[in-house]
């Protein structure tokens, strides 16, 4: 079979129109597309990536918010220590005696009573643990006469105590003997449980061996002269 040379460049012109046809139905449309999808795709990316823009123009704001804001909570986070026992509410009625002047006959306290639990971290290295943290209410309750003015400055006092403490309720009356009101004040403070900190014992100075009146309210009588 002889092949003329006519035919042969329509071969060739057949040929390279099937290598168009199926460059263009197998390689340009497949690509031309994915560059449509990615430009939809870009397209809905700017509104996100606008925001981003705006996010990272206003970062040194941003920083400087979340500072505040951590040293909010840590300032607000110290007044509440790992634990409130006996004895701290005790020194802690000493020393709303000491300052002023109320005559304590005798206090009694309440089991911690859980308010609120919640998600903490403590700070370690590069990474922070979760902690399970509870906040528990101490209740004490002081039986003693005050004066007006004195009770008044008193709950001013509670309420600025460093160690978050608040008044639950007061019940006094007028004792004409005394001029004083006498009566119950019942006090709350407040601590967080599960720091995995040591609990800080409370500073009670030395008080003499034996002594059973810490606060000074019991007068022995005198002995008669020998």
């Amino acid at each position: 079979m002889t092949v003329q040379k006519r035919d042969v460049k329509i071969l060739l012109v057949l040929l390279g129109v099937l290598f168009l046809a199926a460059s263009y139905w197998f390689v340009y449309n497949p690509l031309s597309q994915q560059a449509d999808s990615l430009q939809a795709q870009t397209q809905d990316l700017k509104p996100r990536l606008n925001t981003l823009r705006g996010y990272y123009h206003d970062l040194d704001t941003y920083q400087n918010a979340i500072t505040q804001t951590k040293n909010t909570v840590e300032k607000e986070r110290s007044r509440y220590p790992d634990d409130v026992r006996p004895e701290n509410m005790i020194m802690y009625a000493d020393q709303l005696r000491n300052n002023f002047g109320i005559d304590i006959q005798e206090l009694s306290f309440e089991d911690p009573v859980p308010c609120l639990e919640f998600k903490g971290f403590q700070e370690g290295g590069n990474k922070n643990d979760p902690l399970n943290l509870t906040a528990y209410q101490r209740s004490m309750t002081v039986k003693c006469g005050v004066g007006y003015a004195e009770l008044k400055k008193l709950i001013d006092f509670v309420y600025q105590t460093d160690h978050r403490t608040s008044v639950d309720t007061v019940n006094v009356s007028f004792d004409s003997k005394t001029g004083k009101l006498t009566g119950d004040v019942m006090l709350n403070q407040y601590f967080i449980a599960g720091t995995g900190n040591a609990y800080v014992p409370a500073q009670v100075p030395d008080v003499e061996k034996g002594r059973e009146d810490l606060f000074g309210t019991v007068s022995a009588p005198e002995q008669p002269e020998g």
